[in-house]
């Protein structure tokens, strides 16, 4: 339908618009996500998707990371999401061995999107309606939380998957469905894989009382 389309269009927008400082032309607007939320993505984070992504870029695992202190196990570092599906897309970004700044946070843009969209979704599935999931979405794309661990990827990466995992949740309760059951535990399994264990474990204990609520 034609406000279906509206609404994400507007969600897209909304989204380009909170991160103007990062896409503006104007040279002397640029900014970096770090300095707007001031997290942890030029310190360490950045760092750690570099080392790994090229890595992977060259066809290797990043098993061991010697530029961490005296050297760290990288493969064991859950924040670095090394399995994390939508990490598998930036080794082609990689250039001469190199991962951009740009591409994580074009990889930041996109997750930002993606929360309002899967909030969307899930406002519109409980309440029919279009205006219910665009207000949904806008709150939970740019709430305070989000919007400040936008600049520590790993928490916004797993907290984004919240929407759909509940979509997916309900709809296998509703419907008696074994495969959106396993479609739930699939894209938790996403979410995991994002890296941030402690909201992890929320939604895990959520989703848990979710079924045996019901």
């Amino acid at each position: 339908p034609l406000y279906s389309i509206i609404g994400v269009v507007l969600l897209l927008s909304l989204t380009i618009f909170f991160f103007w400082q990062l896409i503006t032309p104007v040279e002397r607007n640029v900014s970096s996500l770090d300095t707007l939320s001031g997290g942890d993505l030029n310190g360490y984070l950045y760092p750690m998707f570099a080392f790994s992504i090229s890595t992977i870029a060259k066809g290797e695992l990043p098993l061991w990371n010697p530029y961490s202190f005296c050297g760290a196990p990288q493969l064991a570092d859950m924040q670095a999401g090394i399995f994390y599906p939508p990490n598998l897309i930036l080794p082609l970004f990689v250039r001469e061995g190199y991962l951009p700044y740009r591409a994580i946070e074009l990889m930041i843009i996109l997750h930002a999107f993606l929360a309002g969209f899967f909030m969307y979704l899930l406002a519109r599935y409980l309440t029919r309606s279009i205006w219910g999931g665009l207000f949904a979405g806008i709150v939970f794309a740019f709430n305070g939380f989000m919007a400040t661990y936008y600049a520590t990827p790993s928490v916004a990466y797993t907290a984004v998957w919240i929407p759909l995992i509940f979509l997916a949740g309900l709809v296998a309760i509703r419907k008696g469905s074994i495969a959106y059951a396993a479609l739930t535990g699939f894209l938790m399994g996403i979410s995991f894989l994002a890296g941030y264990l402690e909201l992890f474990v929320y939604i895990f204990y959520s989703v848990c009382g979710l079924f045996i609520y019901f």
